[in-house]
């Protein structure tokens, strides 16, 4: 009757002015937050925290609903005292923006992270000390120590990371025309990569991550791709199917196997390398090869790969050097004193006048003369005389047709 109309009425009534209040609020806080405090606040906590200063030049945003979202412009984090550079890493700008409601089950869902043009300067030192070593009790070595995370479920055996939420769900994460330097003080090297690009596409941790990203080194562009099947399982000390690609100008690399992020991390898998030029990719990454004669072309090898920290092992492996087909397997072991290489190599016909310079008037003299004088008997029975191994121990079997 019009009791039960009235009350249905005061009760809309009274969600009404909820949501108009919460609409309100939401499009006033922004106005009525103390931004410069937050932002003092925020580059002390930093500076507690890590041991570096960190500022923010340019104007601080903050939002409420329905997203969290702060976004700041010109940020920079001061680098260790007494490195080359001043900031260890400098941003044009930052955008980040989190769901408020799923936080009440425990559920973090990052609608946006975006970190535009950053610079990461990173150096060691000729101590060997790094500079993305943090806190007051920081490493002294470029070894960092895994530490464990806040407990939160159960979770399988390893020393993998373990997360405080319940769920993960991540949306628009990239990274937008980065800058990458690292220089080494130990060597006086200094490595630069620019133009990083990256896309991160990962609904929640049960659903496979799939990354994609571009760089530029040396003038030439990079290609990467990363793609995990389970990366909640990784993350916890397990292991997933992963596979990695990537491509350069005159290089194209690929794996294609299982990942364990347990005590001892291992990769298991298909592993294939395509070098259509090996003159051009060491002049890239190198310097020019000083080698006479028109051998160096291509190189081709795939195979099975076992690779740990401190060993790695290609089996069943196929390669080819220019129009020379071999088939073997090879191990490298650097867990003891002195580094351990095993393993076969069997070839077929080996044909190495494209290794060799080209021959001159007087060797061709030469040549003609000692056939003409019994030629077998002119050859050398001298021994070859190969370097010192440098320290390594070597069990290793060659043969060729």
């Amino acid at each position: 009757g019009p009791w039960r109309y009235d009350s249905m009425k005061k009760v809309l009534l009274i969600l009404l002015a909820v949501v108009v209040v919460v609409i309100a609020a939401a499009v006033a806080v922004p106005f009525l937050l103390p931004t410069e405090t937050y932002k003092q606040q925020i580059e002390a906590q930093v500076e507690r925290a890590t041991g570096r200063a960190l500022t923010i030049e340019g104007p601080l945003d903050i939002s409420v609903l329905p997203t969290a979202a702060v976004s700041a412009e010109s940020v920079r984090f001061a680098n260790v005292e007494g490195g080359a550079s001043p900031d260890m890493v400098r941003l044009k700008g930052i955008q980040a923006e989190l769901k408020v409601w799923p936080l009440l089950r425990g559920v973090v869902e990052v609608d946006r992270f975006v970190l535009i043009e950053p610079e990461f300067n990173l150096e060691i030192d000729a101590e060997g000390r790094a500079n993305w070593a943090l806190g007051p009790d920081a490493e002294t070595t470029t070894e960092p120590e895994r530490q464990p995370g806040p407990e939160a479920t159960e979770q399988p055996a390893g020393d993998g990371m373990r997360l405080p939420v319940a769920e993960l769900r991540l949306g628009d994460i990239r990274i937008v025309d980065g800058t990458l330097t690292l220089s080494d003080a130990r060597s006086g090297t200094t490595e630069r990569i620019e133009a990083i690009n990256v896309d991160l596409d990962l609904p929640d941790l049960q659903s496979p991550l799939a990354a994609n990203g571009s760089l530029v080194y040396k003038d030439k562009p990079v290609e990467l791709a990363l793609a995990v099947q389970q990366p909640l399982a990784l993350l916890q000390g397990g292991s997933s199917p992963v596979r990695v690609s990537g491509q350069a100008p005159d290089l194209t690399l690929s794996f294609d196997g299982t990942v364990d992020n347990a005590d001892a991390p291992r990769a298991t898998g298909a592993i294939e390398l395509d070098v259509t030029s090996i003159r051009e990719l060491a002049a890239w990454l190198a310097e020019p090869l000083a080698i006479e004669g028109e051998g160096l072309r291509t190189f081709r090898v795939s195979g099975q790969l076992d690779g740990a920290p401190t060993r790695v092992a290609l089996n069943n492996a196929n390669l080819a050097l220019d129009d020379i087909m071999g088939q073997g397997n090879v191990t490298v072991d650097l867990a003891g004193e002195v580094p351990q290489l095993s393993g076969r190599l069997d070839l077929g016909v080996v044909d190495l006048n494209p290794y060799l310079p080209p021959e001159t008037a007087d060797e061709g003299d030469a040549q003609e003369g000692g056939a003409a004088a019994g030629g077998p008997d002119d050859w050398s029975d001298d021994p070859i005389e190969l370097p010192p191994l440098g320290g390594a121990n070597i069990d290793f079997v060659l043969t060729t047709d």
